[in-house]
């Protein structure tokens, strides 16, 4: 008997062929008598990758939804210079920033910790476009209060805000949670295109008030005079036009926040309508393809060596028949397909024990709820281990803990060292707004670097090395503290706790790029390769609602930290001019 071998073809020359929806070639069924039309098994092999992402929506709205997510915060802390006329004469007027800080980042961390302990799954879709309508609504009831002009109690209002502020936490964190949950089943792109909305967010807000302050009438030389004269300090009528500016620029500000919310809400009800939305996120284990076979050999003179063999396994793994759908198909065919399965199925063999291996490597089946999985990180690594993550969490609260303890409550002080009378304005009331320009350019830097080969981490193969030097970079970013105390802050010489170094302000803008950059940068590091160590696509999205979890808490912790970091700058005193 003639058998078949790798070089016989599929089908006799000559022959007629046709093309299925799988692209597969079917011999037309007017063939000589030899071939015969039989019920066919359906039989499981490797599936499909993702499918095509058209202009790569999916990345795009997820960097659109990473926008949303901290714009409230940004829209807040930017609009600072309304918020102070708005609480003159309160006991929070020079400190409110801190306590911005401390109720968002605080509301956050402790909405999105409760999640945590609460859900067993991220967010879905709907949490997260309730959650964007009701920033809609704090940024409507924000633009109302402008609007009103009404004269608020200075503390009344500041309670205002921070309820308002507080809602917006709330909404922040089941965004958070929702996305990075969902961006981490996805891919590491997806992930990183998320923080970089991050970035783009604090970029685009901090542009809006350097346009809409130059488009203001010319204020006084600091943003301290600025504030002096809007109190009357300089007669009625500069105080009602400085007023109206500040609100003016407000105004635009939450408008902008309230348009861009809404953006967001149709940007996701698009995003699950996208095939690759499905094939990420369903919850049942992917069908894979499926291929055809005879139930057996057809009569033929010809006969296959080990086909009996070859048919008596497809009939005992395969579950159902299908009678309705039938092809002509021929021994050589068959053989030829058996071979390519069985090469298939054994190198995705060896693929998931290797997948289960690098991940145990890391101890991340720590996540996982397979129990062989879970044994199979019991036997090779160490109990004391089993934590993967927490490495990552360390440096992940360490990155956004020292950022918010400088920024904006310390780097917004800074004043410029140009005191030259006739000196433009970016020396003056341009030049806290040109600080936080610079600040949300490097974040914004820093979070898009991952995305180019050159500086994008290894997500393949994830190694406990790799998050050892995110951690040591994470501990260097504690240089910038003493950095900062030597620049122009406004204490008398006398009171400073380190001499005043940073004497040229092209250095100070220089520093506070630096700064944002590798925030921006290590923290999207981290992001990136937290879920790349763990197993299943569950499993994924709560190691990224995890590690936002402990980004949060460094932002929390980073908010307490400014109070104590203001009071180095004044451990020596002369802190009464802030």
């Amino acid at each position: 008997m003639p058998s078949v071998d790798e070089t016989t073809p599929l089908w006799e020359q000559g022959a007629v062929h046709n093309t299925n929806h799988l692209g597969e070639h079917q011999q037309d069924e007017t063939d000589d008598n030899d071939n015969h039309t039989t019920p066919l098994l359906r039989h499981n092999t490797v599936e499909l990758g993702p499918p095509a992402d058209p202009y790569h929506l999916s990345y795009w709205i997820m960097v659109i939804q990473g926008a949303s997510m901290l714009l409230p915060w940004n829209v807040f802390i930017t609009a600072q210079g309304f918020f102070k006329l708005k609480f003159a004469g309160s006991p929070y007027e020079d400190n409110f920033q801190n306590y911005f800080s401390i109720g968002f980042m605080g509301t956050n961390l402790l909405v999105v910790g409760s999640s945590i302990l609460i859900q067993k799954q991220a967010p879905g879709t709907t949490h997260i476009i309730g959650s964007l309508m009701l920033n809609a609504a704090v940024f409507l009831a924000i633009l109302v209060s402008i609007q009103t002009n009404s004269d608020i109690d200075p503390t009344s209002y500041f309670f205002f805000a921070m309820s308002m502020l507080s809602l917006s936490a709330i909404s922040t964190s089941i965004v958070q949670n929702g996305m990075f949950g969902l961006a981490s089943k996805f891919t590491g792109r997806h992930v990183q295109g998320v923080m970089m909305g991050q970035g783009l967010a604090g970029a685009g807000v901090a542009i809006s008030q350097i346009v809409t302050q130059i488009l203001s009438p010319p204020k006084g030389t600091t943003f301290a005079d600025d504030t002096f004269d809007i109190q009357g300090g300089h007669g009625g009528g500069g105080r009602r036009n400085k007023s109206e500016g500040l609100e003016h620029s407000a105004f635009l500000f939450f408008m902008f926040a309230l348009g861009y919310t809404l953006l967001a809400v149709l940007a996701q009800g698009l995003l699950i309508r996208l095939p690759i939305y499905e094939f990420y996120t369903e919850e049942q284990p992917r069908q894979p393809i499926q291929f055809l076979a005879p139930t057996s050999p057809p009569s033929s003179n010809l006969h296959v060596q080990g086909q009996d063999e070859i048919n008596h396994r497809r009939n005992s793994t395969s579950s159902a028949v299908s009678a309705a759908t039938a092809v002509t198909i021929t021994p050589a065919m068959i053989a030829e397909t058996n071979r390519r399965l069985a090469e298939e199925e054994a190198e995705q063999r060896q693929t998931e024990r290797a997948n289960h291996y690098r991940s145990t490597s890391l101890g991340a089946t720590a996540l996982a709820t397979d129990d062989s999985a879970m044994q199979l990180m019991l036997d090779i690594y160490p109990k004391k281990k089993k934590h993967p993550l927490v490495v990552l969490y360390i440096s992940i609260s360490l990155v956004f803990g020292l950022t918010l303890s400088l920024f904006p409550s310390l780097t917004a002080l800074v004043e410029s060292t140009n005191t030259a009378p006739d000196r433009a304005r970016v020396f003056g009331d341009l030049f806290v707004p040109l600080h936080f320009l610079t600040y949300n350019l490097g974040d914004w830097a820093g979070k898009t670097l991952p995305s180019l080969a050159l500086f994008s981490p290894n997500t393949t193969h994830p190694t406990r090395r790799q998050q050892m030097r995110y951690l040591l970079g994470a501990f260097g970013r504690c240089i910038f503290i003493p950095i900062f105390l030597t620049a122009n802050l406004p204490i008398p010489e006398n009171a400073r706790l380190l001499p005043l170094l940073i004497q040229r302000d092209e250095i100070w803008f220089l520093l506070v790029f630096l700064f944002a950059l590798s925030n921006g940068y290590l923290g999207s590091l981290i992001m990136m390769v937290g879920p790349a160590c763990v197993l299943g696509g569950e499993n994924k999205a709560r190691a990224g609602v995890k590690l936002g979890f402990w980004l949060t808490a460094g932002l929390a912790m980073g908010s307490v930290a400014s109070f104590g970091v203001r009071e180095l700058m004044c451990v020596r005193g002369g802190c009464s001019s802030l």
